[in-house]
């Protein structure tokens, strides 16, 4: 890779890092959306914002006490508020009989601590419940759950924690505790946008390759989304100096920790896209990540399949499993999958995920980065081709 592309990669990844909390709707996120904007344009490319309307969650107060102890606390934002501002219970388990339930528990959705929380908060039988940050994770900050039912909220308060907290909060459950909860958060209307660059190739008759990736997320969100937006702004690059038959639709989506809610309001103005489009490209979140090593690559088929990997056997990609198009994808690709889309998708873990400690420069693999970059450059000749990857 030419000197120069790693230097502007470097720039890339740490402005991002640097605008601060990606939140949707937020004022980083309206920044950080005029600064793809100006990225894109920097490139040659042409971008448009697209707005959609949303209810944004606004937190007044979330705090959690035990005794003399105070923690701050982060409510998650498809559960109910309560109308009075404050609860108090004894503490255990949850499924105990007690008040306020504690599970201790990853961010990750397909967890068994996710699905267990899941479960509590369909049954309803606390008054709220507590969400501690799991061990394997930095003890200080909280790596919060996306909020996976946000239009439909529901169940008790959730209130999240950082795992700093957890020998007191264990010890109270011991002795079942009274805790207490101030938590004062609302819901009002409001809007975030999407970015599009569209690269039209010569025959428009030719349904269009679609390269999407998300843009938004919780704190800082350095390594998971800097993959993504990296690959992306080279992918657009490459387009306007090559030629083809077929156009590329770029795709950046804000309210990705909110039910994928950019993606959606997409979606819901093109009806039938998923499956009308030639394919989806979906640069997901965490392959830039400085931990673990290694990248899950998800297909609909084996066209795809095949057609990329003989790709990568030009490179010297980081490690990768490629997960069977029988299971369902997970992240944005599963938008598609579920409508029967073609899709091909990467992304990864992330020891830091959703957690502020996910930051420039420690937590990015600076290398795989470069490597995935090249990869998804090379990609672009292929995608605009009438005939590249025909089932």
């Amino acid at each position: 890779m030419p000197e120069q592309q790693r230097q502007r990669i470097v720039s890339l990844v740490r402005e991002f890092d640097q605008q601060g909390d990606h939140r949707t709707g937020s004022r980083v996120d309206q920044k950080s959306g005029d600064w793809l904007c100006a990225q894109i344009h920097k490139a040659g490319g042409q971008a448009k914002k697209k707005h959609f309307s949303l209810p944004l969650v606004h937190v007044d107060t979330c705090k959690l006490g035990l005794g003399d102890t105070i923690m701050d606390g982060v409510p998650l934002f498809d559960c109910l508020f309560p109308e009075i501002n404050y609860i108090s219970g004894t503490v255990g388990e949850i499924g105990s009989s007690a008040e306020i339930g504690i599970i201790v528990a990853p961010p990750q959705a397909e967890s068994e601590q996710v699905k267990r929380l899941h479960q509590a908060r369909l049954a309803n039988q606390h008054q709220a419940i507590v969400v501690v940050t799991d061990s394997r994770f930095p003890k200080d900050g909280i790596a919060l759950q996306n909020a996976e039912h946000y239009p439909a909220p529901f169940g008790p308060a959730v209130i999240q924690v950082a795992n700093s907290h957890w020998p007191v909060i264990e010890l109270a459950m011991q002795e079942r505790e009274v805790l207490s909860i101030w938590l004062q958060a609302s819901r009002t209307s409001g809007k975030a946008f999407n970015i599009q660059t569209l690269v039209e190739g010569s025959d428009l008759s030719l349904a269009p390759v679609i390269i999407m990736t998300p843009r938004s997320g919780w704190w800082n969100s350095t390594s998971e989304r800097a993959g993504g937006l990296v690959c992306f702004l080279e992918m657009i690059r490459k387009a306007l100096v090559c030629t083809g038959e077929r156009s590329l639709f770029f795709l950046a989506n804000s309210g990705h920790e909110l039910h994928h809610a950019g993606l959606a309001a997409f979606l819901s103005e093109r009806p039938g896209v998923e499956k009308s489009a030639y394919l989806w490209v979906h640069l997901g979140a965490n392959f830039a990540a400085a931990s673990p090593i290694g990248a899950r690559l998800q297909f609909s088929d084996d066209v795809l399949k095949h057609g990329f990997i003989d790709l990568l056997k030009s490179f010297k990609p980081p490690a990768y499993e490629i997960k069977p198009h029988a299971v369902r994808a997970v992240g944005e690709a599963r938008n598609i999958h579920d409508a029967g889309g073609r899709y091909l998708s990467i992304l990864a873990g992330n020891d830091l995920f959703h957690h502020p400690a996910d930051r420039w420069p420690a937590a990015v693999n600076l290398d795989n980065l470069y490597e995935w970059a090249r990869v998804f450059e090379n990609l672009v000749p292929q995608l605009v081709r009438k005939d590249s990857f025909k089932l």
